[in-house]
């Protein structure tokens, strides 16, 4: 697989993302007009955002195709997740992240939305503990790597809840969990947002253009 071959793979990436933050995600009973969807924006975003944390992309750049780290055993969700922070911080502060979020959400807003964040049997205390102090010390400009870890660990907690059963349709269209859907969306957005600049400025990568993606899902 040469270069291109590689830009193409991460081009249908980035354009998955631009697809999840920049259409509106809806419903409809057939009958009425749709309605915005939060759920299913936080599952596209999520979609992306997998389809990067999947790939070893240090390895993936040095043999100019997408490697995965299937052949590394005992090798989760979280220590994928903190590979791909360990890329994009090899180019970019931790601290860099609250110029990214901004573009899609208030800060505040989401320290905010915490407050209405409860246990269960996938989210323990010390998940919403973290998340909270990851988010106030986002607002003190004292933001690592850890904490932005924390704060993407509770979506792919959220993200299990979702894809596992444990939340009802009926308690994702509650205001609250909306707005938090929102909140974990705009966070992954700003993440993906970190990664595509770090391949551009470093590896040389043009991003997918609007007009790319409305090709792409025919609109």
């Amino acid at each position: 697989m040469n270069k291109n071959d590689l830009s193409s793979f991460v081009k249908n990436i980035d354009l998955s993302h631009l697809f999840s933050y920049k259409l509106n995600h809806g419903i409809s009973t057939g009958e009425t007009d749709w309605k915005l969807f939060e759920p299913s924006k936080f599952i596209y975003s999520y979609f992306t955002f997998n389809m990067i944390y999947e790939i070893d992309w240090i390895e993936s750049y040095k043999m100019q195709k997408p490697w995965d780290h299937r052949d590394k055993k005992d090798f989760y969700a979280k220590d994928k997740i903190i590979c791909l922070l360990n890329f994009i911080n090899e180019y970019l502060d931790s601290n860099s992240f609250y110029e990214y979020l901004i573009k899609f959400s208030d800060v505040l807003k989401l320290i905010e939305n915490s407050k209405g964040i409860i246990e269960d049997n996938n989210i323990k205390r010390y998940h919403i503990r973290n998340y909270r102090n990851a988010l106030t010390k986002l607002k003190e400009e004292k933001f690592g790597s850890e904490d932005h870890l924390n704060i993407l660990i509770l979506s792919h907690k959220i993200r299990n809840n979702i894809f596992h059963g444990y939340k009802k349709a009926t308690d994702m269209i509650k205001s609250g969990q909306r707005n938090r859907l929102l909140d974990y969306s705009h966070i992954i957005f700003a993440t993906n947002e970190m990664f595509f600049d770090v391949l551009k400025e470093n590896y040389g990568y043009e991003r997918a253009q609007d007009g790319e993606m409305k090709e792409n899902v025919d609109i």
